[in-house]
């Protein structure tokens, strides 16, 4: 197809538009069959591993351009696990086209993530909030313009309930903000950790979806919650660490998000009652 070097991108593209035919213009959307009543997002092929051990009879399915595995958990109840990708980009994007095929429930964001301060390895937080470190004002000078978003209320008071129960394997489980950029801190020095110190003095940990997460169930209107269990401390993150402590701390995330949804039901059940 040839176009003179006068055409628009306009023009170019509704001509092309108007080759197509419907079936390849189309996006299937297949919904989730039988139908799931949760949605655990995660963001690396090992955080979805640990979230998959923990489901039985775990089918997948492409509907659009995203895989959405589905299964049973321990407890009988239906599961969607996603993976988005790093960044909360990837998160926006993937958390709002699968939370209206899924329709679930909530939501929960479960993965690693590097502690700011002397958390022990294993150490499960639960998003109290959730700071936007990138936000700022770039001039003669950085000045801040830090934006947080808070998960549902509803969530974080059952999820509160997980700290006062103890959960087999999980070391500690806390309630505290968090941080969130498209930035992978490595160092616990250097102009970007000073900056997240100043404007996010009181999270526990940095990570990169939650944000997106967050924005996405808020416009989804879909109850969010986010889950993360500390695998390095920035200093001490190499290769040989994180073959080491991601995986550990990426199965307490999801040992624990896992529970949250147990309590989400009771509680549904009791009410129902």
């Amino acid at each position: 197809m040839a176009f003179s070097s006068g055409t628009s991108k306009k023009a170019i593209a509704e001509i092309i538009v108007s080759q197509l035919d419907a079936d390849t213009m189309a996006t299937v959307i297949v919904p989730i069959d039988p139908p799931v009543k949760y949605a655990i997002y995660v963001a690396t092929d090992l955080e979805l591993t640990s979230v998959l051990k923990r489901l039985d009879n775990v089918t997948r399915q492409l509907s659009g351009s995203v895989l959405v595995y589905s299964g049973t958990s321990r407890t009988g109840i239906r599961i969607s696990a996603i993976k988005t990708g790093q960044g909360n980009s990837n998160s926006a994007a993937v958390v709002s086209a699968t939370l209206k095929l899924i329709q679930p429930a909530a939501a929960i964001f479960s993965g690693i993530s590097g502690a700011l301060y002397d958390l022990p390895f294993g150490t499960v937080v639960i998003a109290e909030y959730v700071y936007d470190y990138e936000s700022a004002e770039i001039g003669d000078k950085k000045a801040a313009r830090s934006k947080s978003l808070a998960p549902n209320q509803r969530l974080l008071q059952i999820a509160g309930e997980s700290l006062q129960q103890a959960i087999a394997g999980i070391p500690k489980i806390v309630m505290r903000p968090i941080a969130s950029g498209e930035k992978l801190l490595r160092l616990q020095s250097g102009g970007e950790f000073e900056w997240v110190k100043l404007i996010a003095s009181d999270a526990a940990v940095v990570e990169m979806e939650g944000l997106g997460f967050l924005r996405a169930c808020e416009f989804a209107d879909v109850p969010g919650l986010i889950v993360r269990s500390v695998s390095d401390h920035l200093l001490d993150k190499t290769a040989a660490n994180d073959v080491h402590n991601q995986p550990s701390a990426a199965g307490n995330a999801a040992t624990v998000a896992m529970g949250i949804i147990d309590s989400i039901e009771e509680l549904s059940n009791s009410d129902a009652g």
